[in-house]
């Protein structure tokens, strides 16, 4: 394979997570009614999720690039998918704990 065979699944790696990145960041709203929620005592400070998110994306788009390179083994490819999968969970958690102190549905 060719040196610019190699670098065209980093390139397309890289522009993926940073297109999600933007897009995500584009569509991100936090207005008054965000800093009025009542938030878990759990939640982390807004600036964490900046690192959390590009640490997400970093390791997605090394495992994508081992994915398209054969990685060497299914638990490389799966140990860099399972920050997402906490991340993800945890955010769940979070989503749910907001919904439950802000009561919006009248409960």
């Amino acid at each position: 394979m060719t040196a610019r065979g190699r670098w065209k699944p980093v390139a397309v790696a890289a522009a993926a997570a940073v297109a999600v990145a933007v897009l995500g960041a584009i569509s991100t709203d936090l207005g008054d009614w965000y800093y009025a929620l009542h938030q878990p005592a759990w939640k982390p400070p807004d600036w964490a999720f900046g690192p959390a998110w590009t640490l997400i994306f970093s390791l997605t788009a090394v495992a994508g690039v081992w994915a398209w390179h054969d990685a060497p083994g299914r638990a490389a490819r799966e140990w860099l998918l399972a920050p997402y999968l906490v991340w993800v969970a945890y955010a769940g958690a979070l989503n749910a704990a907001t919904v439950s102190l802000n009561a919006p549905f009248g409960g």
